[in-house]
This record gives structure tokens, C-alpha cells and sequence, in this order.
């Protein structure tokens, strides 16, 4: 028996012709790479107006925090003295006595240095530290004071925040601030002549304007 041969269609001019399952394929990859591409787009603009909306509105609330019993702070503010661009960075806060005595206040520093590196001898930082002599601000038990002031034309009043080589921190609005709030103090039922106590807490915030 002869086996007849296929013979492959050819154009006119005798060139091969493309098979059409092949166009096929190409066609389908073609609509797969815009497909998924075009996904891929909109999960990038999505992810772009989640970083550039969402995310400044998740920012910690401002916080302070002991590290000792005694003291607490509420009604905390990280503000600056500017509306739009980096300034001094200050806080402003209300201190409440939970120690069951009376305290008097001496000195308050806000510093980004680390909560554990806060020592005594940092609390003299002229004229940024809040600061008075003797005999001290003095908090009654269960009672609170408010230290730092937005508007206050003296520097002490603001207590600016400080870097670690006691320049003022300068952040942009929005920004996140944290460091460490220090107070210095004494109890009234401290035996006369007894050094001054440190407290420290730990601050956060986001930057506000004015």
C-alpha cells in the first residue's frame, strides 16, 4: 500500500503559512499579561493612597507613661512653634501626685534620650529646662499642676524638647516624637537637707502645630 503524504499548505508564492494555533496561544498570553498587569496596577495606586491617607491617621495617640509609682501625666501635647516647617519641638502636660504625700517640683526635662540613661545630673539644661529654687512647686496629695505653655513668650515655660546633645529636637508637624519626661522632686516629709528624687516617664506623641 502507498502511504499518501501530507503535503503542508503553503501561500502563493510558495512560503508556509503560520498555523492558527499558534496565533491563538500568543492572543491568550497577550490577554493574561494585560489582565494580571492591570491588577497589579490598581494594587499599587491602592497601596499608594493607603500610605499617603490611612497611615497618618493611625499614629500613636500622645501618651506618658512612669516607670515608678507616684506620678502620672494626662492632657499631653507634642506641639511646634511653627505651622508648616520644622521648629522647636516642646510639651506640654498635667502632672497628678499619686504618691499619698505632698511633693514639690524643682526641675522638668523632656529629652530623647533613652528612659534608662536619664540622670540627675542632666536636669540643668539653661534655658531650656523648666526649673524654680527653693522651696518648689508645690502638688498637694491627689492634687495636679500643668507645666509648659504653647503661647508663653518665656523659653523655661515651653520646656523644649531636647536632643542628646541638648540642642532642640526639630520636627515637622505630623512628625512622631518619643523620649523621656524627667522630674525632679522632693517629698514634704523628706528629712531637711535629703537630696532631691528624679522620676522619669516615658513620652509619645504626634507633632502639632500651633
Amino acid at each position: 500500500m502507498v502511504r499518501k503524504e501530507k503535503k503542508a499548505s503553503r501561500s502563493g508564492n510558495g512560503a508556509r503559512m503560520p498555523k492558527a494555533g499558534g496565533y491563538r496561544k500568543g492572543q491568550a498570553m497577550m490577554e493574561y499579561l494585560m489582565t494580571y498587569g492591570l491588577a497589579l496596577f490598581i494594587i499599587v495606586v491602592v497601596i499608594g493612597i493607603l500610605v499617603a491617607v490611612v497611615l497618618p491617621m493611625l499614629n500613636p495617640p500622645d501618651s506618658c507613661n512612669f516607670t515608678q509609682p507616684g506620678f502620672s501625666c494626662k492632657k499631653v501635647v507634642v506641639a511646634d512653634n511653627q505651622s508648616s516647617t520644622a521648629g522647636d519641638t516642646k510639651i506640654v502636660f498635667q502632672l497628678n501626685n499619686e504618691a499619698g504625700r505632698g511633693v514639690s517640683i524643682f526641675k522638668v526635662l523632656c529629652t530623647e534620650a533613652p528612659i534608662g540613661n536619664v540622670q540627675m545630673g542632666m536636669m540643668s539644661v539653661p534655658p531650656y529646662t523648666w526649673s524654680i529654687s527653693d522651696p518648689g512647686l508645690a502638688i498637694a496629695a491627689g492634687g495636679s499642676k500643668s507645666f509648659g505653655s504653647l503661647t508663653a513668650s518665656d523659653v523655661k515655660a515651653k520646656i523644649i524638647c531636647l536632643k542628646q546633645d541638648n540642642t532642640p529636637v526639630t520636627l515637622a508637624v505630623n512628625s512622631n516624637f518619643k523620649g523621656t519626661l524627667a522630674i525632679e522632686y522632693k517629698y514634704d516629709d523628706d528629712v531637711t537637707g535629703a537630696p532631691h528624687r528624679i522620676a522619669t516617664a516615658t513620652i509619645t506623641g504626634t507633632v502639632l502645630g500651633e
